[in-house]
Formats: C-alpha cells, structure tokens, sequence
C-alpha cells in the first residue's frame, strides 16, 4: 500500500504478488501484467521475477483471433499460408506461430510500447518471453482445468512456475 498525503491509503497489490528483484526494486506483478497484457497480440501473460536475478520474464499466450491475422497481414510471404481462426488445424498453425522468432518479437514489441505508454520503470519491463501455443477451446493456455487459474480467474502463480520451470531457467541468461 501506500500512504498518500492527504493522509488516505492506496493498495497497490496483495503482498503475495510482490517481490524483490536482485538490484532491490520491489515489483508489484499483478499491475505489470495488466499493462503488458492490455496488448491487442497478448491473450494471458505470467510475469515472473527471480529474487536472484534482475529482470523479469514472462509466459504468454497470444490471442489466437488477432495474432493468425496480424501474421498474415504484416509477413504475408512467410504466413499466408496460415488457416482462418476456426478453419480446420488453425491450433496447428498457432503453435508453429508460437515458436517463430518473428512472433516472438512482435509481442515484445507491443509489450515494450504498452510498459513505454504507462511509463513503467525500465525493471519493470520485460526481457524475455516464453509463447504458449496451446490453447483450449476458450483460448486460454492458462486455465481452471489445467489448474493455472483459480475459479475466480486469478493466476496460479505456484503451479504456473511449476508448470513452465523448464521455461522460464532457459529465459534468464
């Protein structure tokens, strides 16, 4: 929380979704992610920061909608061939979206012009990224079933770590 001068208290985030980085900047994640994941290209983000480290990665599931036509739209020599959001094997070709390098800098790109328009500090923006390409028939990688969100839709953020360790150790250098 914070105290402001007219003497009101502001809650900034629950104290289990703040941490320390390496350098000693605290990180309030849950409004890091609302900003980087307000993004056209971004449908779920997990921002995860090692207290040993000095910067903060993340895990995305893209928007399948916006990220199959902004594929085709910007590279069309290398995408056109990608399927119509719901034709028959589009999962198919967002999963191979997930793992090109280009799609990996285009969401880097908005993230970065979304943390740059809310003036996020510069720890607090993200250096590297992991896509999730799997999504389920509500386009969500991160989801109650897969037990990545509570009922209420809230990240789990434990058994998110869990699930993307092996992830998230390649993302820091």
């Amino acid at each position: 929380g914070r105290l402001n001068p007219s003497g009101t208290l502001t809650i900034i985030d629950r104290k289990k979704n703040i941490f320390k980085l390496a350098q000693g900047e605290y990180v309030a994640v849950e409004q890091i992610e609302g900003v980087l994941g307000s993004g056209r290209l971004v449908g779920q983000i997990f921002v995860y920061g090692n207290s040993l480290k000095n910067t903060l990665v993340a895990i995305v599931v893209p928007d399948p909608i916006e990220l199959l036509g902004f594929a085709r739209r910007r590279d069309p020599e290398q995408f056109a061939s990608l399927r119509e959001f719901k034709e028959p094997g589009w999962q198919d070709d967002l999963v191979k979206l997930s793992q090109s390098d280009r799609v990996k800098e285009w969401i880097m790109e908005e993230m970065e012009a979304a943390g740059k328009a809310k003036k996020l500090k510069g720890f607090e923006i993200v250096k590297a990224i992991h896509i999730e390409g799997h999504v389920n028939e509500l386009n969500q990688g991160f989801s109650v079933e897969n037990d990545c969100l509570t009922p209420t839709f809230k990240l789990r953020r434990p058994q998110l770590l869990k699930r993307y360790k092996a992830q998230i150790d390649e993302l820091y250098p």
